[in-house]
């Protein structure tokens, strides 16, 4: 169940911009909302720190959360409010933790300065560490640059895109998958991206009808692994469509949310190599570089 939503915030306009996306779900959800902001450490060597005020920093944290939350609050929604003193992503995992997030949201661009920090990177090591699932959402299209007058996309999706690569990392997402979908009567559509670079080592100069039959064969394979998912999701009352195609992990992916017009792509973010599996890890790394979608990351660790 998710019962607590972190949302970090680093002051900026663009990490704001996911509050109404974070409060839809946590109504559907019945959940908290938690807000946490970083006041960032400065190196005590750093002669910056001299002109620093840190109670006047403390206050003005303090100050624009609870203005923020108060926002939120005149909305309905059950919100706390937690300014921190320490390195942003170290902040959010810790208290994540500590008050058993079930979801973090945050947008994958934001400002820096005292108050504020560089949401990509921080994104970068909470996907990395984090126990809970986090959701990802682009804040800039694909290949351009962050616009905080752009607007987030809905986190009420009619398809959820889910790659398999076989492994139990992969399905391990499944259970969060099932939870996020029943709140918004969402489908699933099973993936599995046939790599030919994975089919045969040196492919490219192999026989073309070796590795013709190779990939048939995987492909097969893919299919059934993908329909006895789809089997046991059916029988819990989950629409499921399954999908399988020959390309590089990531470019299926995108390709397949695409063709599909899934709204959300969601992964484990660790997988298995092997002859017909995906490492999710780096795939998923892909996938948040170049998507458009919001994506959810399971880490095998998350509940």
């Amino acid at each position: 169940m998710i019962k607590t939503i972190l949302v970090p915030l680093d002051g900026s306009d663009l990490s704001e911009s996911i509050l109404p996306f974070a409060a839809d779900i946590a109504g559907r959800a019945g959940a908290e909302i938690l807000l946490v902001t970083a006041i960032q450490p400065v190196g005590v060597w750093d002669a910056t720190a001299a002109a620093i005020n840190w109670e006047r920093e403390e206050k003005a944290a303090a100050g624009y959360l609870t203005a923020v939350q108060e926002r939120v609050a005149a909305e309905g929604q059950r919100v706390r409010a937690l300014p921190l003193h320490g390195d942003a992503g170290q902040v959010i995992l810790d208290a994540a933790e500590k008050e058993s997030a079930g979801l973090i949201t945050m947008t994958t661009h934001g400002r820096s300065g005292v108050m504020r920090w560089l949401l990509g990177s921080v994104a970068d090591r909470v996907v990395q560490h984090s126990k809970a699932a986090v959701m990802l959402i682009p804040a800039r299209p694909a290949g351009g640059r962050a616009s905080e007058d752009r607007p987030l996309p809905s986190p009420a999706v009619e398809r959820i895109l889910v790659p398999l690569d076989g492994s139990e990392v992969a399905a391990g997402v499944l259970p969060f998958v099932k939870e996020y979908a029943k709140l918004f009567g969402a489908g699933l559509v099973l993936y599995h991206a046939v790599s030919p670079a994975g089919a045969y080592p040196g492919f490219e100069t192999a026989n073309a009808q070796i590795v013709g039959r190779l990939l048939e064969d995987m492909q097969k394979e893919a299919a059934v692994m993908l329909n006895e998912s789809a089997k046991k999701l059916e029988d819990e009352g989950f629409k499921c469509e399954t999908a399988v195609s020959i390309e590089l992990a990531a470019d299926g992916i995108l390709h397949a949310a695409e063709q599909s017009k899934a709204g959300l792509i969601a992964i484990g973010t660790h997988g298995r190599s092997g002859l017909s599996r995906a490492v999710l890890g780096s795939v998923a790394n892909a996938v948040l570089r170049r998507s458009t979608l919001p994506t959810l990351l399971v880490h095998p660790r998350a509940p």
